[in-house]
């Protein structure tokens, strides 16, 4: 377990400076709840006695702790919003101090109980609000490993047992009363636990920028380098670039696939999902959905073909159209319609289909049919869509451009799950 470490650990490839360095090998203190900490006041104010904007006194209410602040809460950057026509003197006995744990009393699921560390109050006064228990620590903890610790499954684990409540789960300082609490007796090693766990915080959070940007950068991309309806130029294009583009039907530059597994000599069912693209369905689902005795009747999908999946989603508001990047051949359901493109840049063509410039084609030539969670449209209206088709050295710079930075956010997807 992390919180255990005990040997020297190099982290410098996450980014993180060695806060592991020194060697400990003392106990750890075990210690009822109460013993460890005093209570502080909070108030019940409700939501419509804060404003955003002025005031003499910020109030924590427990909806931002559950959903808003991490472990820790900066009270010089945080949007705590203030309590309207108020003065500090009339919070003398509730004001916080740095250190102090705020639990989130309430939820209505088993994120109650949630914790916020408070740091940074000078300036305007900051107090618990409506559904916080506020905690003070009698010992000196040093920043951020209380506020690990009790959000780790080590100390929440032992809240869920506890917890009360149908509808919505609480807490309260009875309950909080029965726990105990485990941490180093050595400052030096409390401080180092809770600035590893913070940097880990703060390198997780750039990435997660990172990542939304590039997200953003992306939707931004895929408006600009395909013409509007109605054009035949992108307002974006690359250098030596300047002719109108064609404007051709999926028709002339695909077939339909009709091939089928008939002698069973493909066994490896596929899927075509929105998030995640065309993936083994054993991947996808964990376990196999198709019944092997069935496999003859689906269709044979190679490297390079597309999938159009009429089941809709958040992800894709009429139906995904994925390409196979396998690089292997596998089988799927007859209800998915699988063509072959040919006379195009194949990947410029699943660039352009990750965009939704072509959903406008499908809300116009289709419907949600029977069932709400797919989307109808018939084969002959679907070749129909309009696919618009600059020359072959421009579709492969769009395509290798915009696979790049599809890379780059898988890098940073891989970043933020190998922390």
């Amino acid at each position: 377990m992390i919180l255990g470490i005990q040997r020297s650990v190099s982290i410098d490839q996450a980014g993180l400076r060695d806060v592991t360095t020194p060697f400990f090998s003392h106990a750890w203190e075990q210690r009822k709840f109460n013993d460890l900490f005093n209570p502080v006041r909070n108030n019940s104010l409700s939501r419509a006695m804060l404003n955003n904007f002025s005031g003499d006194v910020r109030s924590i209410h427990y909806g931002n702790v559950l959903i808003r602040y991490g472990a820790i809460t900066d009270c010089r950057d945080a949007t705590i919003p203030f309590i309207s026509r108020s003065q500090s003197s009339d919070f003398s006995e509730e004001l916080l101090n740095d250190g102090d744990v705020l639990f989130a009393d309430a939820a209505e699921d088993q994120t109650v109980g949630k914790v916020t560390e408070v740091e940074g109050i000078s300036g305007t006064p900051v107090v618990a609000g409506l559904h916080i228990l506020a905690c003070r620590p009698k010992v000196t903890m040093g920043l951020g490993y209380l506020a690990y610790y009790l959000n780790s499954p080590a100390f929440h684990g032992s809240l869920l047992p506890l917890m009360q409540g149908t509808k919505v789960l609480s807490i309260s300082r009875s309950i909080l009363a029965e726990t105990r609490v485990y941490y180093p007796v050595q400052l030096r090693e409390r401080q180092l636990l809770g600035t590893f766990f913070k940097q880990l915080d703060d390198l997780i959070t750039l990435h997660q920028r990172k990542l939304s940007h590039l997200r953003e950068l992306k939707r931004g991309l895929l408006q600009k380098m395909f013409p509007k309806s109605g054009e035949d130029r992108p307002e974006v294009r690359f250098p030596g670039f300047a002719d109108a583009w064609e404007q051709r039907k999926l028709t002339d530059i695909s077939e339909k696939v009709t091939e089928k597994n008939s002698d069973n000599e493909f066994s490896e069912t596929l899927t075509n999902s929105a998030e995640y693209g065309i993936i083994s369905q054993r991947d996808f689902f964990d376990k196999d959905i198709s019944n092997e005795k069935n496999l003859n009747t689906y269709y044979v999908v190679r490297d390079g073909d597309f999938v159009y999946n009429p089941r809709i989603s958040n992800f894709a508001p009429v139906g995904p159209i994925k390409r196979n990047t396998l690089g292997r051949t596998g089988v799927m359901s007859p209800l998915y319609y699988i063509f072959r493109a040919h006379n195009v840049d194949g990947m410029y063509l699943e660039k352009y289909f990750s965009s939704t410039k072509w959903h406008r084609f499908m809300e116009l030539n289709g419907d949600t049919g029977a069932r709400a969670d797919r989307f109808a449209i018939k084969d002959k209206d679907f070749v129909q869509m309009p696919i618009p088709l600059p020359n072959l050295e421009e579709q492969s710079k769009i395509a290798r451009f915009l696979e790049n930075v599809d890379n780059l956010i898988a890098l940073h997807q891989r970043k933020q799950l190998n922390i």
